[in-house]
């Protein structure tokens, strides 16, 4: 993410089209104040459905608060995608259109329980919000209170299912106080509110980011979890969270309960490549022959091969699956004749569940084929899943024939877990239809092949 600072403007009285200065184009920004303060907050069922008069954050004269529903992290998601559509889409007179669909898939809601339902209440929740910020005039000295909601209004055709919408034009004021470039990728691949308000904080600090103790997160975000020991352990899985997805490179807290963070060895997006400070040249290899391909089709490229950049370096190098799409990626460049050998036996797994992951065991993928199920159920689910989602939790799993079952590979333990846990069924139902009959599927580790 890139942080942006500028000069608080004036209020414009007049509505229009949305304009923000000095952004990105083709890209989901947002406030920084929506990322700092529980304005989109952890949201659970401890907490009123409504709030009144909010603090959201003061800078300078200016003192913004909010009153309305509360809102999620979910809100955050379908609001930052609508800011990029209105100035990429919007009319003369500031209406932007989309599809209910294209919602779905670029905020990752394709699955789940009535994701429809779940767009248009959030689509309610911003119209039905008032969003205050009171300044000072500065000729006259004198306070005033401006009132409005982030989403001015919308039209939903029921038949068509597509919207169209006004953005509050106010709303650009709002990134006069600094904005952030979301790392959509990173954000899409969080599961739960706390991960991606923590994603959002940490990527919208300073550059140098202070300690602040568990207590303040939990205030500032919102929570509604009375304990602080509940909160706390909820506030270290949700912080290996964003470890995971690159947003930090290590985290942890000290004997006052102060939360530190480090970014060590994780370029900048905002900063040229330096020759004097280069990557390793088996990472610039990889860059080169595997991640830039890739790229190409990701919704931001430069973010995605940065996000893959802060995942090597916090894991100490490139595994064993990388090195094996390394030398897959070699081998096609290189387009030398071989002569096919025998198919290797499928490899061996212990057992279905996924085994204690220990450093420094991996062991590359021996030969073999690929399943046939597989790759038809590979296209299935890529046209189900948004390609920023399947290219960073499908695309690299590895799958082999192992007896009456398929063994699906992934690069580390959290990573199988992860796919296991949020996209077992789609992928049971794709492998079963494209085998014809049920499948069993177990996941390992790449380092626990024998």
């Amino acid at each position: 993410m890139q942080l942006q600072q500028s000069k608080p403007t004036k209020l414009d009285p007049e509505p229009g089209t949305l304009t923000i200065k000095d952004c990105p184009d083709h890209a989901h920004v947002a406030p920084n104040i929506c990322f700092r303060s529980p304005l989109f907050g952890v949201c659970d069922q401890r907490k009123p459905l409504s709030v009144m008069d909010l603090p959201v954050a003061t800078v300078g004269d200016k003192e913004i608060s909010y009153s309305g529903f509360r809102l999620s992290q979910s809100d955050l998601d379908i609001f930052a995608h609508l800011i990029r559509l209105a100035r990429e889409r919007q009319d003369e007179t500031g209406w932007g259109q989309c599809s209910m669909y294209e919602i779905l898939k670029a905020t990752g809601r394709c699955r789940g329980k009535n994701p429809r339902q779940a767009v248009m209440m959030s689509m309610k929740r911003l119209t039905a919000s008032a969003l205050s910020i009171t300044f000072t005039e500065p000729k006259t000295k004198r306070r005033y209170s401006y009132f409005g909601p982030m989403v001015h209004d919308f039209l939903y055709d029921h038949e068509a299912e597509t919207y169209r919408f006004r953005i509050n034009t106010h709303v650009a004021e709002l990134f006069g106080f600094g904005w952030t470039k979301i790392e959509w990728e990173q954000r899409l691949a969080l599961k739960g509110d706390l991960a991606k308000w923590l994603h959002g904080y940490y990527a919208s600090s300073h550059k140098k980011v202070y300690p602040v103790t568990v207590e303040k997160i939990r205030s500032l975000c919102g929570s509604g979890i009375s304990q602080l020991k509940v909160f706390r352990a909820r506030l270290k899985s949700a912080m290996e969270a964003i470890k995971a997805v690159g947003c930090i490179t290590g985290w942890h807290i000290d004997d006052h309960d102060r939360v530190h963070v480090s970014f060590d060895a994780v370029p900048l997006l905002d900063q040229e490549p330096n020759p004097d400070n280069e990557l390793p040249a088996d990472l610039r290899e990889y860059i080169d022959k595997v991640v830039r391909p890739k790229a190409e089709q990701a919704e931001d490229p430069e973010a995605y091969i940065a996000g893959t950049i802060r995942r090597i370096s916090a894991q100490g190098g490139l595994n064993s699956l990388d090195l094996e799409a390394l030398q897959r990626a070699s081998s096609t460049l290189e387009a030398s004749p071989s002569k096919p050998g025998p198919a290797a036996a499928p490899p061996k797994v212990a057992n279905e569940t996924l085994p204690p992951a220990s450093p420094g065991n991996d062991t590359p993928l021996p030969p073999g084929d690929v399943p046939q199920a597989w790759i038809t159920a590979r296209e299935a689910i890529k046209e189900q899943l948004s390609d920023s989602v399947f290219n960073l939790w499908i695309e690299p799993l590895v799958a082999r024939e192992a007896g009456n079952r398929i063994v699906l590979y992934g690069p580390d333990r959290f990573f199988c877990s992860w796919v296991a846990d949020k996209y077992l069924p789609t992928i049971q139902t794709a492998l079963t239809r494209a085998n014809s009959e049920s499948v069993k599927i177990s996941f390992s580790v790449m380092g626990d092949i024998e």
